[in-house]
């Protein structure tokens, strides 16, 4: 899927005031760069769920290159992959989880593995599995 090679990276606060962590590597001669952002903020699955609903809105006639959020199997309740902004949300029961890959040139199928490689170490919980019992 990617070549072997050196991964630079750089640590910083993103938008949401959340720190983050740009991943940055070469692949077929391509820069490819995948941010990892780390909400800690309350009620993860509240607003994962809600920013799913939101961009599946749609009322009236889809624009043209619209694409609804696609869920994800593997990555816990409600993980989605955002084609419209080459980014994926998950959640591990404390953390809301943002994955964007740029990656030019590259498929959809590689920016969603790409993108699961990166947020599955994220995802792991030190009690077990995923619990969603507290969700609303």
């Amino acid at each position: 899927m990617f070549p072997p090679g050196p991964v630079a990276y750089a640590r910083s606060v993103g938008n949401n005031a959340m720190p983050q962590c740009a991943f940055t590597a070469r692949a077929s001669g391509r820069t490819v760069v995948v941010t990892v952002n780390v909400d800690n903020g309350p009620q993860p699955y509240f607003r994962l769920l809600r920013t799913v609903s939101e961009a599946a809105q749609i009322f009236g006639v889809p624009p043209p290159g619209f694409h609804p959020p696609q869920g994800l199997s593997g990555l816990g309740p409600f993980a989605s992959w955002f084609p419209n902004n080459d980014q994926l949300m998950a959640t591990n029961d404390r953390l809301l989880l943002t994955v964007m890959v740029t990656w030019p040139g590259g498929g959809r199928d590689e920016e969603v593995g790409l993108a699961r490689a990166a947020i599955a170490p994220y995802l792991v919980r030190p009690h077990g599995p995923v619990n969603t019992n507290g969700y609303p």
